[in-house]
């Protein structure tokens, strides 16, 4: 049985994908995204989190020749805009 807790404020991210007809999820808390995912948790396109990128809004890292995005670092950043959009 796993021991691990799970910070309570820091809700769980659903990817969903269909693939040959079926969808499939994939629940995160923590862990590594690649440029689609991390776009669809941003609810913004994969150009758009390039010139987050560029602008070093966002940082990428690379993991065996990929680019990845840490959750963390995309739960950050979407609640720091959230945050500035309140009034």
């Amino acid at each position: 049985m796993n021991n691990r807790q799970v910070p309570t404020e820091q809700a769980q991210v659903k990817l969903w994908y269909v693939h040959a007809g079926r969808t499939y999820y994939r629940a995160l808390h923590y862990g590594l995204l690649n440029i689609n995912e991390a776009a669809e948790v941003l609810g913004v396109t994969t150009r758009s989190v390039w010139n987050l990128v560029k602008k070093r809004k966002l940082r990428a890292r690379r993991r065996s020749g990929r680019v990845v995005f840490p959750l963390s670092e995309v739960r950050a950043f979407r609640s720091a805009v959230n945050r500035r959009s309140q009034p």
